[in-house]
């Protein structure tokens, strides 16, 4: 294993040089787009420049007679031409890539490009046959010249069946060469002063592990796991015959987190993730752990047989009612129609928390896999509900899964009688769903089992969901809106998207009730949730007018609008809102700086409460009907035409020039949109008024 190691870390004598040639010149790069990771791992591959966290968007490589260089997205490949940092890189890359050839032949990688007359190839790392792929490592091995840069996340949201280690052409021919490129996202400028490239080397992250059990650099071992291809013969064998001598690995629980100082364990987790990605049905076995997270059942509780009839195609998931157990498989078979275009995914908790400082479980956990056949065997070693996915061609269908856990499941659209729900949340599985036709919420089922009246809550869920949605003056969803509590999430205490992510305390027992909040539906009624309706704001919002500033801000309107139409809260003294008011005469006596406003989205949200309190919801209907009806070329462009276009229509909606309004909160606009309403009579609140409600 220490030979394998040292054999990892072997760099060229004359690294320093190398990075020095490819950085002359070039004290910022700036950021094109949104860059992926490059992973350097092999003997003679080196990161080149980093973030502050040391993600590198520039690594490069000797190869036989031959140099690469590899760069985290596409647009930085243009023509090497000005003095900014991209252009210097280029030339530079350019330059040492070729050996310094004076005059260097270069040119765009294709298909048919004859290398025989190239010096250094270019390549946006495209999708290029088996062949091709050859030929240009074969190209580089004799002592040509490649340039590679490519956005590894996107090609990857282009392609969501494929494998980015095993599919995407830029890894399949630089891994042979010792670097690859990643999965997420980096976030520049790249200054040289902030570059850590220490922490940007797997092999090197690998030896400090093997001498002291601990690595800051962790980071670059996950990326070089869930990218280097499986046919490497260097790095996979180190870590595997790395791991083979320790016995003893903690696993990821909410009462004991994995840590960062838990390197080698955090390892053994993303070894096992990666193996378990790629491993056939009859090799997949129960993740350690899974027990916990997201859980199982007594080993005696009978498997069953659940029949379906998927009579219309839904957008997003259709539950089932059914539950995989972790490492056991499900046979799923067409009883009537296809299962061609159809998915299924076994669990719910889609959140990778890879990234976290701490992990509380297994950092992915949902499975998806596509149907490809009238019948199929899969598995999970996490296990979790299951649920159909509609794809391209998909039909309905009469469909059967065999050897599932029965789980609670309310389905609001097909009403079942009180004893029967009696039954029905004792079902054995430990994840619920509680179904309305809006909304559908997924908890632990030891949260349903005091349920008592599902169907009063799914409906208050689904009043929630109408009035976002008459705000929004968009059609009700064809997809529900879906809330899923995990024991840990990727970003924040809750975030928005499909589905929504909350923490598991929204569903337990608190304020000395029996219920947790996300169920409790007569504290719903009479106090809503401020959390949940916010996040659901978010998947309402549109940028035409959310300006900056205003992204935890419109979203509200959402929340308010629903404590006053679902819960009958007066808008202007919803107990969220009045906790701002005291900071607003501050603020305004301070002179009402607009960059101060932007950080402050408590105190923005006042404004808009403002223009409610006085003029009601109809004009916030009326002008969100109007961005939904309007044609390209008259969508905003930019923050400044965003805050324009948002004063002008809301001051015809009501009928008042809101000019000297925004001015007073210090939000800028153009004259030329104040002179399209200076013909209406102007408006002015009482501002003392939010003093004297405090």
């Amino acid at each position: 294993m220490l030979i394998e190691i040292a054999l990892l870390l072997s760099a060229p004598a004359d690294l320093d040089a190398d990075i020095a040639a490819l950085l002359v010149g070039v004290e910022v790069l700036e950021q094109v787009g949104v860059p992926g990771p490059v992973v350097a791992f092999g003997p003679k591959a080196f990161p080149v420049l980093t973030d502050g966290r040391g993600e590198a968007v520039v690594a490069a490589a000797r190869f036989g007679a031959g140099r690469v260089v590899a760069i985290g997205h596409g647009g930085y490949i243009g023509e090497p031409s000005g003095e900014s940092g991209r252009g210097r890189l280029m030339r530079n890359a350019i330059a040492w890539t070729s050996s310094g050839t004076p005059e260097a032949r270069v040119a765009a990688l294709s298909e048919g490009l004859a290398l025989d007359a190239i010096d250094v190839v270019t390549w946006p790392g495209s999708d290029m046959s088996a062949a091709t792929q050859a030929r240009l490592r074969e190209f580089v091995r004799s002592g040509g010249g490649l340039v590679v840069g490519s956005c590894p996340w996107g090609w990857q949201q282009l392609r969501p069946q494929l494998s980015l280690r095993e599919d995407y052409s830029a890894n399949l021919v630089l891994a042979p060469m010792g670097l690859v490129f990643g999965p997420t996202y980096l976030s520049g400028p790249f200054p040289i002063a902030a570059s850590r490239i220490e922490l940007a080397h797997a092999g090197r992250a690998l030896r400090e592990l093997e001498q002291s059990g601990r690595t800051e650099a962790f980071g670059v071992l996950e990326r070089a796991l869930q990218s280097v291809p499986a046919n490497d013969s260097l790095f996979l064998p180190a870590v595997e015959a790395f791991l083979a001598t320790r016995a003893d690995f903690a696993l990821p629980s909410e009462e004991r987190p994995l840590a960062r100082s838990d390197s080698i364990s955090r390892l053994n987790v993303a070894r096992w993730s990666r193996h378990w990605e790629d491993a056939a049905v009859e090799e997949i076995e129960a993740a350690p752990g899974a027990e916990l997270f997201p859980g199982t059942v007594p080993a005696d509780t009978p498997r069953a047989t659940r029949i379906l009839y998927i009579e219309a195609i839904v957008p997003g998931w259709t539950s089932t009612g059914a539950y995989a157990l972790p490492g056991e498989a499900v046979s799923v078979r067409a009883k009537e129609g296809s299962l061609k275009g159809w998915s299924l995914r076994i669990g719910a908790h889609t959140d990778s928390i890879a990234h976290h400082e701490t992990w509380k479980r297994w950092p992915s956990v949902s499975r998806r896999f596509e149907l490809e056949a009238d019948e199929a065997r899969v598995a999970s070693p996490f296990g979790g509900l299951i649920y159909f996915e509609a794809g391209r061609g998909a039909a309905p269908m009469h469909v059967e899964l065999e050897g599932v856990i029965e789980a609670p499941l309310f389905d609001g659209r097909a009403p079942m009688s009180a004893e029967d729900w009696k039954s029905e949340r004792n079902a054995p599985a430990p994840w619920a769903e509680i179904a309305g036709e809006f909304l559908i919420l997924t908890v632990p089922s030891a949260a349903i089992r005091e349920l008592d009246d599902p169907a009063r809550l799914a409906k208050f869920w689904d009043d929630v969901v109408r009035a976002h949605y008459q705000l929004a003056a968009r059609p009700l969803p064809k997809r529900p809106e879906r809330f899923v509590a995990d024991v840990q999430i990727s970003a924040g205490y809750m975030h928005s998207g499909y589905p929504i992510m909350t923490w598991l305390d929204v569903t337990r027992p608190s304020a000395g009730r029996p219920l947790g909040l996300t169920l409790d539906v007569e504290r719903l009624e009479s106090s809503g949730s401020w959390g949940h309706f916010h996040e659901l704001g978010h998947n309402c919002q549109r940028g035409d007018w959310t300006f900056a500033g205003t992204g935890e801000v419109t979203c509200n309107l959402f929340t308010l609008h629903a404590m006053e139409r679902v819960v009958g809260l007066v808008t202007w003294e919803v107990d969220w809102l009045e906790g701002q008011k005291p900071s607003a005469a501050p603020f305004l006596a301070a002179g009402a700086a607009f960059d101060d406003w932007k950080r402050r989205p408590g105190l923005a949200l006042l404004m808009y409460a403002q223009i409610q309190r006085e003029f009601g919801w109809q004009p916030f209907y009326d002008v969100f009907a109007e961005y939904e009806s309007l044609r390209p070329r008259e969508r905003p462009r930019g923050d400044d035409e965003k805050r324009d276009q948002w004063m002008v229509r809301l001051s015809r909606a009501i009928g008042r020039d809101l000019g000297p309004f925004f001015e007073r909160w210090g939000i800028p606009v153009s004259a030329a949109a104040r002179a399209q309403v200076s013909e209406l009579e102007s408006w002015m609140p009482d501002f003392e008024a939010l003093s004297r409600d405090t």
